[in-house]
């Protein structure tokens, strides 16, 4: 009874974040907004579904038809094993062994052995999701052509119910390092934030090459079959076990059942150790010196600063975009060969480059939506903003500036680069410096703003008030049609005749002034809007 309700909370969180609720309790958002979400959902779904799919089908004629059918299902659970380690290995740590309610639960009478056990199977639910993304197109491309056994689709099925306790056991075991070795580390967000930022490369590098990948595993069944076959026994088992081999089977089920039992045993001795450990921090001897004294926005920036960068959730998802800007940059600067020729297709004439380079930026650029969530952040702290003796403005300034000032050395990096890079007009040269900050300016000015309108104060974890909100994401649209609508404007008024240089020094005024507008605004109307804020 106790696991079956802890496990309902646990699935609960994470599903929280779809849906806000207002002071009362009441569901803010009404069945158009949560069919809404559903409907975005089930399409984003779709679109996973389908392009496993055409993996599938590129693979499944060469491997099938040439006997090798069993690697055509291990590369099935490689691909579902990789997908599910990588997506939920985080997830699992801070469900683990950083969850915010840990201490709580550990003071109630319910056994360690038990929250454990609810977690892990609240994970294991959320690797059955990612399978399904891969099994089922697999699975449905195989029956299309070829002929199934009942006893095929058994194992099949059984198979892919077995495979997430292999995730789940690889990725708690990561998992348990983690929060052990930074339970003992001062920044071990620094750690973290390396990690994400080194998944999330080498994901979009896969991305970049995924159909040459798969053309490469195609033509070379032999070679997949060997690596799964000699190094990867797992995988080998799993294949040959689904077309038949029971002997197979039966180990692939050994591999997946018994380290699963063995680390549920290990976690549950060093569970209570591990979630009590105070995190590592630094002896501090008192020395007699000066008190410095800083201006209320200094301190306040200040404040801010250490916040986002003690927040891995809150670097990654809302800073996004500043990884972008040097790995966009350094491409064009080392492969300006690629780029020119579609730099020459977007605009034969060669006058407006500037203009291209801005829209690019300016793109890339709306990924940042530091100042989007700062607001809904301050849900358990800011009867304390609140209650001091600080100006609303004061406070929403160094909101604004956090965000701007994260995201300049960024900015002026990919700017100094794009001049290096490119041949342009001396006006285009000070737009590409210029309007990219303006731009941003003003992207910052919006996420504060439309966080004032749309706060989220009933986040459990910082994910929820960062990815989830609705501030969040209407900034990052607001951002983009911002950029979006001068560029679709000009290449209508372009046949006019209107000079590239002229137009962008117009839109440059324009985002000034704008910026100008909303700050003024907001220090009048926003310092109301936060004095009415209720967490």
């Amino acid at each position: 009874m106790i696991l079956r309700q802890l496990i309902s909370i646990r699935l609960r969180s994470v599903l929280s974040g779809l849906v806000s609720h207002d002071r009362s309790g009441a569901k803010a958002a009404g069945k158009g907004a949560k069919a809404s979400v559903a409907l975005l959902f089930l399409l984003v779904f779709a679109v996973f579904l389908l392009l496993f799919a055409q993996v599938f089908l590129t693979l499944r004629d060469p491997f099938v038809q040439s006997g090798m059918g069993w690697v055509y299902f291990g590369f099935m659970g490689l691909m579902i094993f990789l997908l599910g380690f990588i997506g939920s290995v985080f997830l699992t740590q801070t469900q683990l062994f950083e969850s915010k309610d840990n201490e709580m639960l550990l003071a109630m009478p319910i056994s360690p052995r038990t929250i454990l056990a609810s977690r892990l199977l609240s994970l294991l639910g959320v690797n059955y999701l990612y399978e399904l993304l891969i099994a089922l197109p697999c699975g449905v491309v195989y029956c299309m052509k070829y002929r199934v056994s009942a006893g095929g689709v058994t194992l099949f099925l059984l198979t892919c119910l077995l495979l997430p306790l292999l995730v789940l056991t690889c990725s708690a075991l990561f998992g348990w390092v983690i929060a052990a070795v930074s339970s003992r580390m001062r920044r071990k967000n620094i750690v973290t934030m390396i990690l994400t930022i080194v998944l999330f490369l080498g994901y979009m590098y896969f991305c970049f090459r995924w159909q040459y990948y798969i053309e490469q595993l195609a033509a070379s069944g032999e070679m997949l079959s060997d690596v799964l076959r000699t190094a990867l026994p797992p995988f080998y088992f799993l294949g040959t076990g689904i077309e038949g081999n029971l002997t197979s089977f039966l180990l692939f089920a050994a591999i997946c059942i018994i380290p699963a039992a063995a680390v549920y045993a290990l976690l549950s001795v060093s569970f209570v150790q591990i979630t009590s450990t105070k995190k590592g921090t630094k002896r501090i001897e008192y020395r007699e010196k000066k008190m410095r004294v800083s201006g209320v926005r200094k301190a306040l920036l200040a404040k801010e600063i250490r916040h986002f960068l003690s927040s891995t959730t809150y670097m990654f998802n809302a800073g996004i975009g500043l990884i972008f800007f040097p790995i966009v940059a350094v491409y064009a600067l080392v492969s300006r060969e690629n780029v020119i020729p579609l730099l020459d297709t977007l605009d034969p004439a060669r006058t407006a480059t500037g203009a291209v380079l801005c829209l690019l930026m300016g793109l890339i650029s709306s990924l940042i939506i530091i100042s989007a969530p700062t607001i809904s952040l301050e849900s358990r702290t800011i009867w304390l903003l609140k209650s001091s003796p600080l100006q609303p403005s004061d406070i929403l300034a160094a909101k604004v500036l956090l965000h701007v000032l994260v995201s300049l050395p960024f900015l002026l990096f990919a700017s100094v680069i794009f001049e290096i890079t490119f041949e342009m007009s001396m006006i285009s040269r000070i737009m590409v410096l210029v309007l990219p900050v303006a731009v941003n300016i003003l992207q910052a000015l919006t996420g504060i703003f439309v966080n004032l309108k749309y706060p989220k104060f009933d986040w459990i974890t910082e994910a929820a008030a960062v990815k989830r909100g609705v501030a969040p994401t209407l900034s990052l649209l607001l951002s983009v049609s911002a950029v979006l609508v001068p560029f679709l404007l000009y290449l209508f008024l372009h046949r006019f005749g209107l000079n590239a240089d002229i137009y962008l020094c117009i839109v440059c005024a324009a985002f000034i002034l704008a910026s100008a507008a909303l700050a003024r605004l907001l220090s009048s109307h926003g310092a109301e809007m936060f004095e009415k804020l209720d967490a």
